[in-house]
């Protein structure tokens, strides 16, 4: 092996994580808490620099909000700093800012994947609701070829002894699904489609994306399953790697990387948001520009 490798960084951080799940003493929150951390603070370390790390609420320009996220991964050049908690870090996120959500687990039990589930879907109504707010009449059309939804994951450190593998992959492929499932000590589930399949495929040949998605095998893969009868080429079903520990790392930092790449956040002003909070505070503006509280 080389002195200096890909592989060093992603042993290293997994000794840190093991220690995080070791700290098994005080109160739900406090165990939980270090372990989310752990993961925020991998994800910093290893993520583009334009790629902001926090937790927090995603809204839109309609008055939504998600309910919490244990991570947020948005736009750091951009993003407005609406920080709730200085503190813990804890902020406000415009949905046009944000590339995905994570979901920390250390134990990915039946409950605790429908309240990670819960939590994510909050997201999709954030996403579909953000033009709400709009005039109907206005123009607000975009393509559809241009992915601007957040992914959605969830990260478990250990999977809880109570799923059978038929439980499991029933809630897997609920409607509600997330993107990806990593789980440390198990394996990792993506949601199949032309770009994960590629991947998969560069995984197994080692070769790059690009010369993947060119590859044969790709293609009469997407065209089998095209030929099913799904049009959009989206399905149901899960690619399943058993991969743990330090791996799993390196393949959850890919996705996330390839997830981030084929993002294209939308223009927005964040001013809007601005406009829409006074008007929730019963704040005004007239015609000379002063400005009034209502009471």
């Amino acid at each position: 092996m080389k002195e200096h490798s890909i592989s060093q960084i992603f042993k290293r951080t997994l000794c840190d994580f093991k220690k995080a799940l070791e700290s098994s003493t005080g109160r739900p929150d406090e165990i939980g808490a270090p372990r989310e951390q752990q993961v925020r603070n991998f994800l910093k370390l290893i993520l583009p620099e334009k790629i902001g790390v926090s937790k927090g609420y995603i809204i839109n320009q309609g008055g939504d909000i998600s309910k919490e996220c244990d991570i947020v991964l948005f736009n750091k050049e951009t993003c407005p700093r609406f920080i709730l908690n200085e503190e813990n870090d804890l902020r406000l996120f415009p949905i046009e800012e944000v590339y995905g959500v994570i979901e920390v687990k250390s134990t990915l039990n039946p409950t605790e994947l429908n309240d990670a589930l819960s939590k994510l879907s909050s997201i999709d109504t954030i996403y579909k609701n953000r033009f709400n707010h709009i005039a109907n009449d206005l123009d607000i059309s975009c393509s559809h070829d241009i992915q601007t939804k957040p992914f959605k994951t969830i990260f478990s450190y250990k999977q809880g002894k109570e799923w059978n593998d038929f439980e499991f992959n029933c809630r897997l492929h609920s409607y509600d699904h997330p993107d990806a499932i990593f789980i440390l000590n198990e394996a990792a589930y993506i949601h199949a489609n032309d770009d994960t399949l590629a991947r998969q495929n560069s995984f197994l040949k080692k070769i790059s994306f690009k010369e993947s998605t060119q590859d044969d095998q790709v293609w009469n893969q997407i065209m089998h399953r095209f030929t099913r009868g799904d049009s959009l080429r989206y399905y149901d079903d899960f690619l399943i790697y058993e991969a743990e520990d330090s791996i799993l790392l390196l393949m959850m930092y890919t996705f996330i990387l390839d997830s981030i790449k084929k993002i294209n956040l939308p223009d927005y002003y964040s001013g809007d948001y601005i406009i829409f909070w006074a008007e929730q505070s019963d704040i005004t503006f007239d015609s000379n520009g002063l400005i009034s509280k209502n009471k």
